[in-house]
């Protein structure tokens, strides 16, 4: 899935679905024209977030409305995991709010690594960057 960025803060929003944000909450993300790919999707409370990356970048995620999807084809072999009924995953719904994510088989059945992609975990990483290199290849012939 490719992604253009619309929004960059929480104040260009309107009405938007706030969690965690204020209005001065800034989302480290550019606006220059090039598209994000989603390498994952979780589902929160009122909301949908994408995890979000290019190459150049750290993958982390980001609501769904700060973008416009400018290709919807998603990876052969994406798993869907219900954090309300996984007891691994659970904590995520009982902490957060997350009921479903949705992505690659490594963010959907193993808990530490998606732990080790939000904490930023070297070996976590190198895992996701090998993961997201073969979905640009299947997905646009190219890495993004």
């Amino acid at each position: 899935m490719l992604i253009d960025v619309k929004y960059t803060s929480v104040s260009q929003v309107p009405d938007m679905p706030r969690i965690l944000e204020s209005e001065r909450t800034e989302y480290g993300i550019r606006k220059d024209g090039r598209p994000y790919g989603v390498y994952g999707i979780k589902f929160i409370k009122n909301r949908v977030d994408y995890l979000v990356c290019r190459t150049e970048d750290l993958p982390i995620f980001r609501p769904s409305w700060l973008f416009g999807v400018r290709d919807p084809a998603i990876p052969s072999g994406w798993k869907l995991c219900n954090t309300i009924y996984n007891k691994e995953y659970a904590p995520l719904y009982h902490r957060w709010g997350i009921s479903c994510l949705i992505g690659y088989d490594e963010l959907t059945t193993n808990p530490e690594h998606y732990d080790g992609i939000l904490n930023l975990d070297e070996t976590a990483l190198r895992k996701f960057f090998r993961i997201k290199n073969t979905i640009d290849l299947e997905l646009y012939g190219k890495v993004i």
